[in-house]
């Protein structure tokens, strides 16, 4: 996906409601859409599969129209597997800042 800087192939399932992802330093991770609202402009997805140590991870994306200028708001919840909380958090943490970021770039905004 083009916001997703850090993914070399992508395969959607035939349902349309889950993805396949392979990362550019290996591993495939499989997300699930569970709820979307395109009024409210927010979806809620499932991780099923995923190299990184964590279980039931569940994140929500949301955009908010301010004026001129929109926020996305991106939150997980997840429970590790043998690595500290504090430490997948900020693994996670910038996987979406970076995706983010690409986001804005292939926007043409700055902030």
């Amino acid at each position: 996906m083009a916001c997703r800087p850090g993914i070399r192939r992508w395969k959607e399932a035939p349902s349309k409601r889950a993805v396949t992802t392979a990362a550019k330093t290996g591993g495939w991770t499989t997300e699930q859409l569970e709820e979307f609202h395109g009024e409210a402009k927010t979806y809620t997805y499932s991780i099923v599969t995923s190299p990184l140590s964590l279980a039931d991870c569940h994140s929500t994306i949301t955009a908010k129209r301010e004026g001129e200028r929109s926020t996305i708001e991106w939150s997980t919840a997840f429970t590790p597997l043998g690595v500290a909380e504090t430490e997948l958090a900020r693994s996670l943490e910038k996987l979406y800042e970076s995706g983010l970021d690409n986001l804005r770039k292939l926007l043409g905004t700055n902030t």
